[in-house]
């Protein structure tokens, strides 16, 4: 059994053993974090030119490739004069930000009280042949969700203040991944094996598929989501970047995750198979690469720039990042979708 909290967002991270085979990037983090406040200064001061300087230092924070950058800020320009509230619209998309928050991660437990945030449950056994249970308790009563042999059984619970929930399972392990924050509301929804809205979508010359779990309810809250990378699969020429810190727990299969503070990735590089946990600081670039059995991974996003669960707001393609190009696209999908 393991607990470990770790301060996001603005804090710095420190090494831990949570599960076995845990792998934790470390790196400053706190450039890239002044970089996000710094455009949401400009932003909440309607100024252009504050705006400009203010996107070009968050790039150089990310190490992303410039090429192009004098061209994005002339289509910013373009944008505050066409509709200065568009732009700020499409701006705070790209750069979503929240106050400091923790994350508690649980493992190993059989029963766990949960307060105020976020809380993303796996029911977690050691054969994909057994059965998995699940009860979740508030002041309403239970809820209680089976699943037969072969399907996964996952939940996101959302506790308000003041309130707390009760988690329980009689034949496996709970992994809990807990965000710590102020929600709107409590909710309670369990899901077992793949929900309908989680259709797959191919991206990048087919090397992965993203599916949907768990969308945030509001910009900047909390998600959870699937992603499949196919057998023998390389992501040369698709390092990307965040400007938000993940977390990435390995499912099923096995592959390698390259990265590293600039493009080329060229730091660390982690094994990756089923129970390791990633945990990815801000502006971590990396790429993953898989072998014959393909590779499957589930990234919590304590900050997610999108919210509902259609495809086109995919938290994979917002605030992923490969160069500029990358982020002049996630500004203009804020302010067409």
């Amino acid at each position: 059994m393991s607990t470990e909290r770790l301060q996001t967002q603005y804090g710095q991270s420190t090494e831990h053993n949570l599960l076995e085979g845990t792998e934790l990037l470390v790196k400053p983090v706190s450039e890239i974090n002044e970089a996000i406040r710094a455009v949401n200064l400009a932003i909440e001061a309607k100024n252009i030119d504050q705006i400009c300087a203010a996107v070009r230092g968050l790039a150089q924070g990310l190490h992303l490739p410039i090429d192009g950058l004098d061209s994005q800020e002339q289509y910013l320009r373009s944008q505050w004069e066409a509709s200065p509230d568009a732009c700020i619209d499409a701006l705070r998309t790209a750069c979503v930000n929240r106050p400091e928050s923790d994350i508690i991660i649980q493992s190993g437990r059989d029963v766990a009280t949960l307060g105020q945030g976020t809380h993303f449950i796996e029911a977690a056994t050691d054969s994909e042949n057994d059965e998995r249970g699940l009860t979740i308790r508030n002041a309403k009563g239970d809820r209680k969700m089976s699943t037969p042999p072969g399907e996964r059984l996952r939940a996101r619970v959302t506790v308000g203040t003041g309130e707390s929930v009760e988690v329980m399972t009689s034949n496996a392990r709970l992994l809990i991944f807990s965000i710590l924050h102020e929600p709107e509301q409590s909710s309670i929804k369990i899901q077992p094996g793949d929900p309908p809205h989680a259709r797959y979508l191919e991206v990048k010359d087919d090397k992965f598929l993203a599916g949907r779990h768990f969308p945030a309810e509001m910009m900047g809250d909390p998600s959870w989501h699937e992603l499949r990378l196919l057998p023998n699969s390389k992501q040369d020429g698709f390092e990307h970047v965040h400007p938000h810190m993940r977390l990435v727990y390995v499912t099923a299969g096995k592959g390698t995750l390259q990265t590293g503070t600039t493009p080329d990735c060229a730091d660390q590089t982690f094994d990756l198979f089923p129970g390791k946990l990633i945990i990815l600081t801000p502006g971590s670039w990396h790429r993953f690469s898989t072998g014959e059995t393909g590779l499957t991974v589930q990234p919590v996003h304590p900050v997610t720039p999108t919210s509902g669960a259609s495809a086109n707001s995919h938290e994979m393609f917002f605030g992923t990042w490969s160069d500029i190009g990358d982020m002049l696209k996630t500004i203009q999908r804020g302010a067409t979708r």
